[in-house]
């Protein structure tokens, strides 16, 4: 098994595109030894208050040769069982599929299915269907072995899917266009493609595949988790700002629980570093209202916070406490992170969120974290809400943010 995850793993992160990725890992899946002859990846588009399914990509091995299919799937044409994994978040096993209803194989001689969602965070971004000709293959044993996989591919999709460059022909309106094309087009294939490959093999590493490793082992593959991410963190961040600098940043508001976003954003500290993380005291206020926001860059800036220490190497505390506040006679939703200890930046911190917009020379002398941070006081503002930072000497920084719960 652990041969068919690293085959499955390489194939996902050495995709030039998304679409290179995704049939990188079809095929990788329906030519191995897995039982699985038929696979299919339903891509997810978050719209409105529902999650649509955009694209269907599947492979068929026959034997001899594979064959390929790409589908625009309507509301109308969602299988019950992709819809039912998309929705809940939990993988489906179909032991008897001649008697299920509602799906259509992709081959006629398939007998199981399992279907699997992809998730990141709160949200489901892809599901993937395997299907055997063999019945009853697939048991609560396959869905332990294949977890670690559905995180790295959940991963990779979302990676893929921060660069849409179908809309560069629109960048020409703005007088930023030409350097934010040959800004994005570099980053994202000189940096990210290979920091993805690091990033995603020292992660599969760092889950044993093959037994323990040992101490210095261990240790040397997690400097080279660590310094992966910092840096694959820092062409993120790049991108986000030329989008933010162009003014092509798009926002998919809906109405959410907040309270799902701070639950997923506290674990994925500790799971996207591989050595030690902030330790947090989070309290949340009972029935807090939805949220009306982008989940995804809520959590982004949630989480830019929320490593502040991490980047320095230290261990101070973090106090993280979401409630309600009425700004103007409107309820909002306000977090309030309270860092202990002089080695969070103050003053620096301060200097960053005083201006007003975002240009190219910000760039000027702000590293990785400053930029995160500059981002996210951009992100905020533009779903709606507001950030205020105070500083003591002795006692610590707190960083206020406001989410809007109306539309």
């Amino acid at each position: 098994m652990s041969d068919f995850l690293f085959r499955v793993t390489r194939a996902a992160i050495t995709g030039y595109s998304l679409d290179q990725s995704l049939r990188n890992i079809l095929h990788s899946i329906v030519t191995s030894d897995f039982p699985a002859k038929a696979a299919s990846i339903y891509l997810t588009k978050v719209s409105s208050d529902t999650k649509l399914y955009r694209l269907r990509l599947s492979t068929i091995s026959d034997g001899e040769r594979l064959i390929d299919r790409a589908e625009s799937v309507e509301e109308k044409e969602w299988p019950q069982p992709v819809e039912q994994v998309a929705k809940e978040r939990k993988p489906l096993i179909i032991d008897n599929l001649p008697t299920a209803v509602d799906y259509s194989p992709l081959i006629p001689e398939a007998q199981s299915a399992l279907v699997l969602p992809l998730n990141m965070g709160m949200y489901v971004i892809a599901v993937l269907v395997l299907e055997s000709v063999q019945a009853g293959v697939y048991t609560s044993n396959t869905l332990d072995l294949l977890h670690p996989l559905q995180d790295t591919l959940a991963k990779v999709i979302q990676d893929k899917q921060r660069l849409d460059t179908s809309d560069l022909a629109d960048m020409e309106k703005s007088p930023d266009a030409g350097f934010y094309t040959s800004i994005t087009n570099m980053v994202s294939m000189e940096f990210r493609t290979p920091l993805n490959t690091i990033v995603g093999f020292s992660r599969f590493l760092l889950m044993h595949p093959d037994g323990p490793l040992t101490e210095n082992q261990e240790r040397d593959i997690k400097s080279i988790f660590d310094a992966g991410i910092h840096v694959l963190r820092f062409a993120n961040a790049l991108l986000d700002f030329s989008k933010l600098a162009a003014g092509r940043m798009d926002l998919f508001l809906e109405f959410f629980d907040f309270a799902e976003i701070v639950e997923h954003a506290k674990p994925a500290i500790v799971k996207e570093y591989a050595s030690s993380s902030p330790q947090i005291t989070l309290t949340v206020a009972h029935s807090l209202p939805r949220a009306y926001a982008d989940p995804y860059r809520s959590r982004q800036v949630l989480i830019a916070f929320l490593s502040i220490t991490k980047e320095r190497n230290q261990a101070t505390p973090i106090t993280l406490v979401v409630d309600t506040v009425n700004d103007n006679e409107v309820q909002m939703i306000r977090v309030e992170l309270t860092y202990i200890g002089r080695e969070v930046p103050t003053q620096e911190l301060l200097r960053l969120f005083d201006g007003s917009s975002v240009g190219w020379n910000t760039l000027q002398h702000v590293y990785s974290l400053e930029l995160e941070l500059i981002i996210a006081k951009q992100l905020i503002e533009l779903q709606g809400g507001t950030l205020a930072v105070t500083s003591e000497a002795g006692l610590g920084t707190t960083f206020r943010f406001t989410v809007p719960t109306l539309a």
